[in-house]
């Protein structure tokens, strides 16, 4: 599985289906804007299983920043190794 190259809605079906690891405290980005709100975005996502849209109305941002931040941080915690991969036993 290539995790680079997986859109959001797919990661979060891997995550929810137990095919990759996501961490038990998802880690914050200082450098990241909404630094404070992108851990929440993603577990709200891809853990919690909620939409983009009530992501969006719960921080007060459009549905299309909510998806950026989520972006920004995948890219970064896939690039750290903090998401990643499960093998098949």
């Amino acid at each position: 599985m290539d995790l680079q190259n997986l859109r959001n809605d797919k990661l979060k079906e891997a995550v929810r289906g137990n095919l990759v690891s996501f961490p038990a405290q998802a880690p914050v980005y200082e450098r990241q804007s909404k630094a404070d709100v992108g851990w929440r975005v993603a577990v709200l996502y891809y853990v919690r299983g909620w939409s983009l849209t009530g992501i969006g109305n719960r921080y007060g941002v459009t549905r299309e920043r909510a998806g950026q931040i989520l972006n920004e941080w995948r890219v970064r915690s896939i690039k750290a190794g903090y998401i990643q991969e499960i093998p098949a036993l």
